[in-house]
């Protein structure tokens, strides 16, 4: 019970960061979001820490969708088969050094967008380099940069 306080104080202090996102045109979110035991499940299934930004994300949103993009998340129907959770362990079995990363999107052909327990992105594309390149920028900072790239592709 101790992860559960952790984790009452933490959306507690975050509030309704994703509202914003919510907001945009042609986005959308989960129908089913996921509760505090499903979050908590994936993350023990996924052995990552989640930063306080992806637990909030995931409980706010579930999963993000807008134009042709869709962020990876967690919903209440799919569970632990959800798409986050099962490309975040795909990746792990496949590639070690994205053990304490977990999924956020398929950029596609490979490209994938990671997050780590601090909420920072970085991408990997393991067909040009093993290693893992930070992107600099926080999660809530990626999703509303994906928005303005596709949403400026899409008029």
């Amino acid at each position: 019970t101790q992860s559960l306080e952790s984790n009452r104080e933490r959306r507690m202090k975050m509030g309704n960061i994703f509202e914003s996102i919510k907001q945009l045109d042609k986005v959308k979110v989960s129908k089913f979001l996921p509760d505090e035991k499903l979050i908590e499940e994936a993350e023990q299934m996924m052995d990552c820490k989640f930063g306080k930004l992806l637990y909030s994300y995931l409980e706010e949103c579930g999963a993000v969708m807008f134009f042709f993009v869709e962020m990876y998340g967690i919903n209440k129907n799919q569970g632990l088969q959800s798409d986050m959770v099962v490309k975040t362990k795909m990746l792990h079995d496949l590639y070690p050094q994205t053990k304490n990363f977990v999924a956020i999107e398929d950029m596609g052909d490979g490209d994938y967008i990671l997050c780590d327990k601090n909420d920072n992105i970085s991408e990997f594309i393991p067909s040009l380099s093993a290693d893992l390149k930070s992107l600099e920028i926080n999660l809530i900072d990626h999703i509303q940069a994906r928005y303005i790239q596709v949403s400026s592709l899409n008029g």
